[in-house]
Parts: C-alpha cells; sequence; structure tokens
C-alpha cells in the first residue's frame, strides 16, 4: 500500500501549499484571494483555514462582514482545535457582539458567549465587568445581584467612574434607591467624565425625576384617601 502514503504525503504536502498560500496573501493584504484559498480548504474541515476565515469575516477583509458567518467557521475550528481554540473562539465572538450591543440580538449573543467563556475557561477582570454591565443593560433581576457584585469588587480594585456609573443602574433596578443615588452622586463628581459619558441625563431623570415624581404621587393618593 505505498501508493496509498504516497498519495496522503502528495493531498497533505498541496493542502500546507495552499494555506501558505493563502496566508502569504493575508500578510500582503490580498485578503480576497486569501478567502477564496481558506474557502477551498474549510471544505476539507482544515481547521486553521476555518479560523482565518471566521476572523475575515468578522472583519469583513475580503468578503462581506458577517459576524454569523465567521460564528459558524470559528466554532468549527474551535471544535476541532480543542482548549485554545474554543478559548481564542469565545473570545472573538465575545469581543465582536459586545461591539455592538444596542441590537437586542447581538447583546443576547454576547451574553451567551461571555457565561460560556466563563463557566469553562475563566474570564478575566475587564471581560467580567462587561458581562456584569449587559447584566444590567438587559434589566434582568436574575443577573444583577450578580453583576452588582462583580462591579462592587471591580470599584475596589480600581475605582473608575465606569464603574460608580453602572452600580447607580444596578442598585436602580433592584430598588434599592439610596445606593443609587449614593454611587450616582460619586459618578457626577468625578472630573475626569469625558463628554462621551454625558449621555446619562436620561438615567439621572429616571433616578431622580421619575422615582420623586412617583413618590410625591403616592403620597397624594394617600392623603386623598384620608380625607374620604
Amino acid at each position: 500500500h505505498q501508493w496509498v502514503f504516497m498519495l496522503l504525503a502528495l493531498l497533505c504536502s498541496h493542502a500546507w501549499a495552499n494555506s501558505t498560500s493563502a496566508q502569504d496573501d493575508y500578510d500582503a493584504g490580498h485578503y480576497t484571494q486569501a478567502a477564496q484559498k481558506w474557502h477551498r480548504l474549510a471544505q476539507s474541515n482544515d481547521a486553521f483555514a476555518q479560523y482565518s476565515l471566521g476572523v475575515l469575516y468578522l472583519n469583513g477583509q475580503g468578503v462581506a462582514k458577517d459576524v454569523y458567518t465567521a460564528e459558524n467557521f470559528l466554532i468549527k475550528a474551535a471544535n476541532a482545535r480543542g482548549q485554545f481554540g474554543q478559548v481564542q473562539a469565545m473570545g472573538l465572538l465575545f469581543d465582536e457582539y459586545l461591539d455592538d450591543t444596542n441590537i437586542s440580538e447581538n447583546a443576547e449573543r454576547a451574553v451567551y458567549w461571555g457565561e460560556q467563556l466563563r463557566e469553562q475557561y475563566g474570564l478575566s477582570e475587564d471581560q467580567m465587568s462587561q458581562m456584569a454591565v449587559l447584566y444590567i443593560d438587559r434589566g434582568r433581576r436574575v443577573d444583577i445581584d450578580d453583576a452588582v457584585a462583580i462591579l462592587l469588587a471591580a470599584q475596589d480594585s480600581a475605582p473608575s467612574y465606569f464603574y460608580e456609573y453602572w452600580l447607580a443602574r444596578g442598585y436602580f433596578q433592584m430598588g434599592q434607591i439610596d445606593q443609587a443615588k449614593k454611587w450616582f452622586e460619586q459618578f457626577v463628581d468625578n472630573p475626569d467624565i469625558p463628554e462621551s459619558a454625558w449621555g446619562y441625563r436620561l438615567f439621572r431623570n429616571q433616578l431622580y425625576g421619575e422615582h420623586e415624581r412617583n413618590t410625591q404621587e403616592r403620597i397624594d393618593a394617600q392623603t386623598q384617601l384620608k380625607r374620604i
């Protein structure tokens, strides 16, 4: 069966040459050519080609940007490459979906991949804080206790107006208004807040305006009842 081994060696050599050629194209900025070659290799379940295509689709290099196609290729590659590949793929997908969480489905996918990474391999402190913000922003009560605990630990380790703001949001959703006001007042007193952070006014109206108006309405209603 010597011819069988010779054929396998020839096929492996051909695949390696194609992979090297694709990488050379990528390094030279010829993304379309690299994508075409990696597509051919990916059809043969080449894990490196699948991973590379996932990155190309994430970045829109040589192909139209498509996060869902990227996710498909990255998952295939991760399954073939073991723990290292899985950590890489999960981290890439978490970061990518995190970039645009204004889209509800992206926020859900970011949470999904963040939780997968957290449960299986652990998250960095920065990734944990990002997860906490996602929990609070999505408003799921079951996650908010966990989110607040994460942010309190982060604030204790490296104080930041970013943590102060999201702690205020977290406590507000927990119904602990005094704590929410405490953290919010620390946030607004910080001189380092950039202009981009001043979208907090909407939350300020929720925290002070709506809560105090609702409280006053309840007091007025109780007063009216007592008069009847």
